[in-house]
């Protein structure tokens, strides 16, 4: 906690733009062309807690532009940055969003190299807290993703994600080797086919309304380049409700059901700083996963804000089984500081708590 708290300071103190444009970005309704908009371009300090990592620092640079000659676009956005945590692990990003045609087509995804220690715990819906192990792997990966709009709120297009695995060590004797799951030995993993989402927020970074849902219908195998068969379909939901002036419940459904051979580290997973806080990233993961959460959020004083979420989840092996799987509840608190006042960006502190102990969670933006 004291990391964090300390992380919280420097951060607050040196984030903000080293360089660019003295405009501010400010992101209203998706067709809001009451105020001329400019593009903006800032460099940054990135600081941050995870369980799963320890203190992590390093820099990051965003750039949001609008192409074309039309300024009704909401803004195409283009980030790069890496960081370096105390576990020994690098991660190296490009990631982009961009909007295209007057909102019509977006165009969004991922490049990058992550060199990581990842926490191990079993498969499964009961898997036991002392027996984690750690993993080393590294891999590069492209994740590309098309939306055109259909009608109103609603986009359809395709997705396409490229990863290549390579383990490069494990705990001898551990649960991976001795089990010799499905992915041991690392290789390609390309998953590609269709993609629906339906976006109807007033503010993107911080809605106080509306929904945004996002369906992807996958297929891994050879004729994509594949080294593992399956099939995966995954639903990620939220919606919100404005109760009074900046008072806000949040909510989010996230499930999924794969078939075939999955890889261990494609399998759905619960866990981390956002699905659900409280329980170390990948401490449950199977091929089918139900996840439930709330969050209320109200305003403290100023630029600070405070929040109370809790969850409920479970994984299985088949879809049909989660019905009979144990339940695992986390419930947690925390402080938001709103970094940007136009685009309603804010850093944000959680504490979780679930079945195993305290997890921290230091760093930008909602959980959803």
């Amino acid at each position: 906690m004291t990391a964090a708290l300390l992380c919280l300071v420097l951060f607050m103190a040196f984030s903000g733009e080293i360089s660019g444009q003295s405009d501010t970005l400010d992101i209203k309704e998706p067709n809001d062309t009451s105020e001329a908009k400019k593009n903006f371009i800032a460099a940054y300090p990135i600081a941050f807690y995870l369980p799963e990592t320890r203190l992590a620092f390093g820099g990051a640079c965003i750039y949001t532009y609008f192409p074309g000659k039309e300024k009704s676009s909401n803004p195409s956005l283009w980030q790069m940055g890496g960081a370096y945590t105390l576990n020994k692990q690098i991660l190296l990003y490009v990631s982009y969003q961009l909007f295209l045609r007057q909102n019509r087509t977006e165009i969004f995804g991922e490049i990058g190299y992550f060199d990581y220690v990842f926490p191990y715990f079993g498969t499964g819906n009961a898997t036991i807290y002392d027996q984690e192990e750690n993993y080393y792997a590294n891999f590069p990966r492209i994740y590309f993703n098309y939306l055109e709009r259909v009608k109103g709120n609603f986009r359809a297009g395709g997705v396409i994600k490229f990863d290549l695995f390579n383990i490069k060590e494990t705990l001898e004797d551990g649960i991976l080797e001795s089990s010799q799951v499905t992915g041991i030995e690392g290789g390609v993993v390309t998953n590609a086919g269709l993609l629906m989402r339906y976006d109807s927020r007033d503010i993107v970074f911080l809605p106080n309304k509306g929904l945004f849902a996002t369906l992807e219908v996958t297929r891994s195998g050879k004729l994509v380049g594949s080294e593992y068969p399956y099939t995966e379909v995954f639903l990620n939901a939220s919606a919100y409700f404005s109760l009074k002036k900046n008072h806000v419940l949040a909510t989010n459904l996230v499930t999924g059901a794969q078939v075939g051979e999955v890889p261990f580290y494609k399998l759905l997973t619960m866990g981390g700083p956002k699905r659900p806080r409280g329980i170390i990233e990948g401490r449950y993961r199977d091929k089918s996963l139900l996840l439930l959460q709330m969050e209320y959020r109200f305003p403290i004083y100023k630029r600070f804000a405070g929040v109370a979420f809790a969850s409920t989840g479970r994984v299985a092996e088949q879809y049909k089984d989660l019905a009979s799987a144990g339940f695992h509840y986390n419930v947690g608190g925390g402080l938001r500081f709103v970094l940007d006042k136009n685009n309603k960006l804010r850093l944000r502190l959680d504490v979780g708590f679930g079945s195993d102990k305290p997890a921290f969670y230091f760093t930008v933006g909602e959980a959803f």
